[in-house]
């Protein structure tokens, strides 16, 4: 393991969960969901200052989020969450190393040859996997996780968005789950209500 470039291009990978996270992963990819504030790619990009992100999806969104490959690419399942500890890790990678949450691909390291390569189906043989901790690993892994994540992760992007110096706060993601299933006056309210507001201005339900 070496040292982890920040210029490196991030590619965000669809999995099997894709399917257990329908209907909502039909229009998208995965990383594409909103688990708190921001959406998981948003939290990549932020986390790791990535200048680029594309995408390995299903084929009927590949129009909408295509694929680039560029000389050194890192890739992320795009059901992982990140965060710290992970991180740390990830950033040790060197070209042609991967981590693995038992046996299964979660991030790899990989230049534009080999990943060439791994498009076509060769396999790499020169790639060297770790396992990683699981303790390590934050995975969406069903339309519940959605919500009960959410708490955290708006903690956590509210910091994120304050390094940036946004101004105003966004409202949390709670605000909006609840107004979809309030009477038709509510509902009313969350349509006219910009994404991006001052707390104050929620009302109390």
């Amino acid at each position: 393991m070496g040292l982890f470039l920040i210029t490196m291009h991030i590619i965000l990978f669809d999995t099997d969960l894709r399917e257990a996270l329908l209907p909502f992963t039909y229009t998208r990819p995965v990383c594409e969901l909103r688990i708190g504030v921001l959406t998981i790619r948003e939290k990549w990009q932020r986390m790791l200052a990535a200048t680029s992100v594309s995408y390995i999806t299903t084929e009927h969104l590949e129009p909408i989020y295509p694929i680039q490959i560029h000389d050194d690419n890192i890739l992320i399942n795009g059901a992982l969450l990140p965060n710290q500890n992970f991180i740390a890790i990830l950033k040790t990678l060197q070209s042609g190393e991967a981590l693995m949450l038992q046996g299964e691909l979660i991030a790899a390291r990989l230049s534009r040859r080999s990943f060439e390569k791994l498009l076509v189906k060769q396999d790499l043989e020169d790639l060297v996997g770790y396992e990683v901790d699981p303790t390590t690993v934050n995975l969406l892994e069903s339309i519940t996780a959605i919500t009960e994540m959410s708490t955290e992760q708006i903690s956590g992007d509210m910091f994120l968005l304050d390094q940036e110096q946004h101004v105003p706060k966004v409202l949390t993601y709670w605000v909006h789950i609840r107004y979809l299933f309030t009477p038709m006056r509510g509902l009313s309210v969350l349509i006219s209500m910009p994404v991006m507001a001052p707390f104050i201005s929620a009302p109390v339900l």
